[in-house]
Formats: C-alpha cells, structure tokens, sequence
C-alpha cells in the first residue's frame, strides 16, 4: 500500500536510534582500553613494616604514582606476618608513610582482636570486665585502649569495678615509661596482658584478659585526666594471702585430705562387717 498507518511509523527504526548501540559500544571500548594502558604503567611494589617487625613484607599493590598511595590505611592479619596459626584473630593496622628503593614503607597505628574470638572466651558461670579509656605514652601519644578480662567464677559488682579501676591504673602507669611503638609491641608479644592477669589476679582469680582495640587518637595529651588507685595493696592483702601463708596452709589441707579418706574407709570396712553379721531370717 501506498499509504503508511501511524502504528507502522512508530515501529520504524530512526538513524538516530540505530547509531545509540554503536555509541555505547565505542565507549565501553574505550574505556577497556584506557584501563588496559593505566594498569599497563603501573608497576608492583613490596610493602614492608617499619618500627614493629622490621623488614617484614606485609603485601604487594600496583603503584603507578607514589603520592596516590601515601598515608592509605591497610589492615594486615597477624598470621600473614608470623606465620602462627594461632594469631589470626589479630589485625595490625598500618599506615603507608614512605617510599624507598622501590619499596613502600608502612608504619603500625594500631591492633584489633575479631568479635567471634572474644565471643569463644567467655562462658556461663563467668563474667566479663569491658572497659575503654585513654592513656598517654611517654613520646606524648595518646591511645585510647579497649581492654575485656573474664573472671573464673562470678564476681560481685563492687568487686568488678575495683578491678577495673585497677586495670585503668596499671596500664596508665605502664604507658608513662614506654613509648607507642613498644607498647603496642607489649601487646602484640602478650607480655601486657600477662602481667595485669597477674596483678588482678592476686585478688579475684581471672581467667584471661584481652586487648580488644589499640589505636592513636589526635588528642592533647594534657587533656588526659592522671588514674590514680592508692588501696591497691590493700585489696591485695585483704583478698589475696601472701604466699607464705598459703605454703603453710597447704600441708594442712593435705593433712585434712587423708584424714578425711582414712574416716570414709574405717565406716566403709564398719558398714560391710554390719552387713556380714546381720542374720538371715528363715
């Protein structure tokens, strides 16, 4: 037919949408092809630590300028670096603060323990001491510090909170004579952790404690208030006995033990020859 209805014009295919498919797909072309040439002129670079395990090889990443990758945040597995299937619930964070013969140098900031690990150490019939505070170094660094410590056996309230001040004043007292790269290294060694156990525990019996966040923070340090305990040695002397007394007591304990065996068998041996002599009715 000569003539065209206007459902077949609408049909119709224009120039114009014809040459939209070719246009998308000369971009996505091009695009290809500038990423192939920007990734064609980077090169990869080691990154290694600086400060806490020296000389390490955290990773690779491609670089084309070394401007682009200054000061970036990289979080790095502690199993990566030692090589210790039990550290992989520990993450080192770094940051990327130099470049040298063609190596990039990455600088610790800080550590975090993963939420499924501390979620694995605390069990019924215990409880959890969490606390967050700040403390200064002695190269004037300020930290702020998320520690957990979990009892053996349930802990009254008032005695959770002294424990907690002391693990305050213990850590701020520590922080006062180090600087930020070995005390993060104390962490990191579990020396830290160690030795507050062992001051807390001289008063309540403590299973763990754990550093759940280290990280700087851009404070003043005059601003961080000083922790001061001064009954520290008073709770230890009223619910912990010095060391003396327990080796005294302990022969005792043993004494009473034996006894106490000895008495069940002479009732044991009385009650079995009762039971001999009973006579057995007809």
């Amino acid at each position: 037919m000569a003539t065209e209805t206007a459902e077949t014009k609408k049909t119709k295919p224009t120039e114009a949408d014809s040459s939209e498919p070719k246009k998308t797909e000369e971009v996505k072309k091009s695009k290809v092809e500038s990423s192939i040439q920007t990734w064609k002129k980077k090169n990869w670079y080691p990154i290694v630590s600086e400060k806490i395990f020296e000389n390490n090889v955290l990773g690779e990443t491609p670089l084309e300028e070394w401007k682009k990758v200054n000061g970036r945040i990289i979080n790095v597995n502690m199993m990566t670096i030692t090589g210790e299937m039990k550290r992989q619930h520990i993450n080192i964070i770094y940051k990327i603060t130099n470049f040298k013969d063609k190596k990039l140098y990455a600088t610790p900031m800080g550590y975090k323990i993963s939420s499924a690990y501390l979620k694995r150490i605390v069990r019924r019939g215990r409880n959890r001491i969490d606390d967050s505070f700040l403390v200064k170094t002695i190269d004037n660094k300020v930290m702020r510090i998320k520690t957990i410590a979990v009892t053996r056996t349930l802990t009254k309230r008032s005695l959770r909170s002294k424990l907690k001040r002391i693990l305050i004043y213990e850590t701020a007292e520590l922080a006062k004579t180090v600087d930020f790269f070995r005390f993060l290294e104390e962490v990191l060694r579990y020396r830290y952790q160690l030795t507050i156990g062992g001051m807390l525990n001289k008063i309540r019996p403590i299973k763990q404690v754990e550093v759940k966040l280290l990280e700087l923070v851009d404070i003043d340090p005059k601003l961080i208030p000083n922790y001061s305990f001064k009954d520290i040695r008073e709770l230890q002397e009223r619910y912990r006995k010095p060391r003396e007394e327990r080796q005294e007591e302990r022969p005792r304990v043993q004494e009473q033990k034996t006894e106490a065996k000895e008495s069940n068998k002479v009732d044991s041996s009385a009650e079995s020859k009762a039971k001999k002599e009973v006579p057995v009715q007809e």
